[in-house]
């Protein structure tokens, strides 16, 4: 015997198919489509390193995108999905600038959506390590080592980007700089985004 939800659905699908006239074309919303599809190459850096999709420099560490084995136990998994992350700053008890960049192919449309996902696991405290993130040579955000907005797990960022919504070819850019004392501060990103 089929639950009341079951016997439900049958029943409001039986009417639709009913109500439709012979000929009568059906289309279906796909929220997955064309519109709703990740610009960005390699979102959530599971490419590792060295990685195709994204260039990286620090001029402290050897890389930017790290997986279990850049941890202080060589073991940790900080990422949000998957093993891998973007990490700027670090432990580096002096300055470091980081940078990690993308050329995205930004939908066209005029409307469009930078999304990723941030997390401060140490704060430096003195007020001056930060992280901004650039499209082209515009600043789009910026986030200083004091903002306990994100310092309890990964935090959704949403910036507008419809400015650049033009279907062509922008250079998407997370930059970081510590050199303050103390200088033990750590940006994670991951699951990077842009979406109509």
């Amino acid at each position: 015997m089929k639950s009341g939800a079951t016997q439900l659905l049958v029943m409001c699908i039986a009417a639709f198919v009913l109500a439709t006239a012979p000929g009568d074309r059906i289309v279906l919303a796909n929220p997955g489509g064309e519109k709703a599809k990740n610009k960005v190459k390699d979102p959530s850096f599971e490419g590792g390193t060295p990685n195709d999709a994204w260039n990286q420099s620090s001029t402290f560490w050897p890389q930017v995108i790290c997986d279990g084995a850049c941890t202080d136990s060589g073991t940790d998994n900080l990422a949000r999905t998957g093993e891998w992350w973007a990490s700027f700053g670090g432990n580096v008890g002096g300055e470091n600038a980081s940078l990690l960049t993308q050329k995205v192919k930004f939908p066209g449309g005029g409307s469009g959506t930078l999304t990723f996902w941030l997390y401060i696991s140490h704060f430096s405290g003195n007020g001056e390590d930060q992280l901004s993130v650039y499209v082209d040579d515009e600043r789009v955000f910026k986030v200083k080592d004091g903002d306990t907005q994100y310092d309890d797990g990964y935090t959704r960022v949403d910036i507008d980007v419809s400015a650049y919504c033009d279907g062509n070819k922008h250079r998407l850019r997370f930059r970081s700089t510590s050199g303050g004392s103390p200088s033990y501060v750590q940006f994670l990103v991951d699951d990077v985004s842009v979406k109509q």
